[in-house]
């Protein structure tokens, strides 16, 4: 692949990823107002077949961010191998240097710990909310 080509696969991977984090936020949402207006109501058999549609959506989705990630990781190399040889423009230049830094790694920390807190903060909110008497 040529570099732009390479630099293309990269932005819509990265698109990819940020469409896949937003829709998880958005599921989680969808629970959580679930919750507060109907399943906070039903018995535990109701609550843990939500809890398991939940689950299996966000197992798919934290998938599919991992298999982009890796495919990511692939592009990086990619284009690693470019600008080692001297054959790369300032562009990739900045995007490698984008992924190396630390704010890269602070990214990737807090997308991992988002995902176990949205289905922990999820199932406490699912099995253990009760609303206050009125």
């Amino acid at each position: 692949m040529s570099e732009a080509e390479l630099l293309s696969q990269v932005l819509a991977a990265r698109q990819m990823l940020d469409v896949t984090i937003t829709q998880m936020i958005g599921l989680t949402f969808a629970l959580i107002v679930a919750v507060y207006f109907f399943v906070h109501r039903s018995g535990w058999q109701m609550k843990t077949a939500v809890f398991l549609l939940y689950a299996l959506g966000w197992f798919v989705m934290v998938q599919s961010a991992a298999h982009t990630g890796q495919y990511l990781v692939g592009l990086y190399s990619e284009l690693g191998a470019l600008a080692s040889s001297g054959e790369a423009g300032s562009t990739t230049y900045i995007v490698l240097e984008s992924v190396s830094g630390v704010w890269a790694r602070v990214y990737l920390l807090t997308l991992n710990g988002a995902n176990f807190v949205l289905l922990v903060g999820g199932a406490v909110f699912l099995f253990f909310w009760k609303p206050k008497a009125d």
